[in-house]
């Protein structure tokens, strides 16, 4: 009895909602690009429904470019509204904020094919308390018990039941009789999958060693895990993680590293796109994405998608303050992370523009003229000198009159 009173709980509030025309739905695809228009308003004319999900360029202008935000397999949404082919989804762990607007946004299109409305599973008789309970930044805690039991991918992973290779970020909901305290170095977990093309849960096994220790609770060791995560994204035995604007997966490398600036010829705005990658432009992160995976991973609460959203949110280093590791340094339209102290290293996904289009970790005078560690960056902080920035070949990019450096604890300070 007490199972089956979980399983209704579940249903009302996964499926039902405050207003009827509103269904929750679970992303099936392992990674689904989020638009903030439907296809029949883009104003790229002439191309079908397929090419304007599948042909998103890497890079460019938010007109060139109408990728907004990424989410993952085993995410659950709340659709608005449907337009044909797609819906308007509300996502309910990141969201950002325009330049002229001071509300929060967390409103996107997608296409149906990326989700399975939750109702339909329920009319199937699978048991959705199997699913992992989603993630709001609403909650400053669990919401449920079933959320200690949920397993994070910090590697990329190939399950062989499903033949589908999984995101960083993909969660899943464990069997309930393991050890989660347990060494991470051996042994595998126990989880539950869906597969869409059977429509039915499955078991299968991920080893410890694709997961993260999601159980720490306490600030320093998150942090910690945040900045050890992002250095381990950095670096890859073969390829690199390439730069997507409004990316927020990882579920392959790129190998060429090579890409071309291109223009838009209906609005004459650039992009930037690698030709020589022959699979889906759709993997990969830009400079808030890579963070706020890299926090997801780490059950850090960090829901701000765009630069304009996490300065409103986080707090600004003050005088007598250190720097420490895992904080960001923030400049308008951009984000880095600081990773190394000692060696003066920084985390970054850098655009195409500057030289780079990749995920990478360097040191600081690589990125600022003049800058060769954080005690000289603090300095030109306190004074308010104006920093350069530098390009892949050393040369001044821009220069930056208005830059914050911001503390990542204050995270858990979010209204």
């Amino acid at each position: 009895m007490k199972n089956v009173f979980l399983i209704l709980s579940l249903v009302s509030s996964f499926v039902f909602s405050s207003s009827k025309e509103e269904r929750k739905a679970v992303v099936i695809k392992p990674v689904a690009d989020l638009l903030g228009q439907p296809h029949v308003h883009s104003p790229k004319k002439g191309i079908s429904l397929e090419e304007y999900y599948h042909k998103i360029p890497f890079s460019g202008t938010s007109n060139a470019c109408w990728r907004l935000h990424q989410v993952l397999f085993n995410e659950v949404v709340t659709v608005l509204d449907e337009k044909g082919s797609e819906v308007k989804v509300k996502i309910s762990n990141f969201y950002y904020l325009l330049d002229n607007e001071s509300s929060p946004k967390d409103t996107y299109w997608t296409s149906k094919e990326n989700l399975l409305f939750l109702d339909k599973v329920v009319h199937k008789k699978i048991d959705i308390s199997h699913f992992p309970p989603p993630i709001s930044y609403k909650e400053k805690k669990p919401s449920s018990d079933r959320e200690q039991n949920v397993v994070t991918l910090k590697k990329p992973f190939f399950d062989p039941s499903t033949k589908t290779t999984y995101s960083v970020g993909t969660r899943f909901l464990a069997h309930a009789d393991q050890d989660f305290r347990g060494s991470f170095d051996k042994g595998s977990f126990d989880v539950y999958i869906f597969d869409p093309k059977t429509q039915e849960l499955l078991d299968t096994q991920i080893p410890k060693r694709y997961c993260i220790r999601n159980y720490l609770n306490h600030p320093d060791d998150q942090i910690k895990n945040f900045v050890s995560v992002l250095r381990s994204w950095a670096y890859q035995k073969k390829g690199f993680i390439p730069y997507v604007l409004g990316g927020f997966s990882w579920t392959l490398n790129c190998n060429e590293d090579a890409y071309e600036a291109k223009i838009d010829p209906e609005n004459n705005h650039p992009y930037f796109h690698r030709n020589t990658w022959t699979e889906s432009s759709k993997i990969g992160f830009d400079c808030v994405g890579i963070i706020g995976r890299a926090a997801q991973v780490c059950n850090i609460p960090f829901f701000y998608k765009n630069t304009r959203t996490l300065l409103k949110g986080l707090k600004c280093l003050k005088k007598g303050e250190k720097i420490r590791e895992g904080d960001l340094l923030w400049f308008p339209g951009h984000v880095m992370v600081v990773s190394n102290l000692k060696k003066n290293l920084i985390v970054e996904a850098r655009g195409y523009d500057h030289g780079s289009g990749r995920v990478r970790e360097v040191h600081i005078n690589k990125i600022f003229e003049e800058v060769n560690s954080f005690d000289e960056l603090l300095s030109f902080y306190h004074k308010k000198r104006h920093l350069s920035l530098l390009d892949k070949e050393g040369k001044v990019f821009t220069t930056c009159k208005k830059y914050e450096i911001l503390k990542i604890n204050s995270v858990w300070n979010h209204p």
